[in-house]
């Protein structure tokens, strides 16, 4: 026989489905423009990255391990797509593609040094991560990538990049 559930139990179990239901009630009372197509496609917007990055890490939970560099993955990505956009001036489809390229990479990294190395899972993968925030500064020397960008008010930006890091 299950033993009777408690107040208690249903408020550890649904406490927070109920707060998130009571704030959702709440807001769409109090703003106006809170329940409304825009408003969705601006939260999905805002969790898109993040929720496809969970997906990735998923992967690595699922057979009981941990990923540190994932986040610094994603930069290194963002970085690299930013500097073969504005300082080498390709297109979107062939920076993605370099993005892709080198995130396998990384994860190939990862998983040698995991797998064929038996590094502990977290230990390689901090390692990648401080490797891979420090290659980022390289290029950029902790600035913005912005060179050779057209302004809204017509003006050309003014970012610096590493003439070391163009040979």
């Amino acid at each position: 026989m299950a033993p009777k559930k408690t107040l208690v139990d249903y408020a550890i179990r649904y406490g927070f489905l109920t707060l998130l239901a009571g704030l959702l009630i709440f807001f769409s009372v109090a703003a106006d423009g809170f329940v409304s197509p825009y408003s969705a496609v601006f939260i999905f917007q805002s969790v898109a990255i993040t929720g496809i990055l969970a997906l990735g890490v998923t992967f690595t939970l699922v057979v009981d391990g941990f990923d540190l560099s994932i986040g610094s993955t994603a930069t290194s990505a963002l970085m690299l797509s930013a500097y073969m956009m504005v300082v080498l001036e390709t297109g979107a489809v062939p920076a993605v593609l370099a993005c892709i390229v080198m995130g396998a990479l990384i994860g190939l990294v990862n998983g040698f040094l995991i797998v064929k190395m038996k590094v502990p899972d977290l230990l390689a993968t901090l390692g990648m991560m401080f490797l891979l925030i420090g290659l980022q500064r390289i290029p950029t020397e902790g600035r913005s990538i912005a060179t050779g960008m057209t302004l809204p008010d017509g003006s050309t930006a003014n970012g610096t990049f590493a003439p070391e890091f163009l040979w």
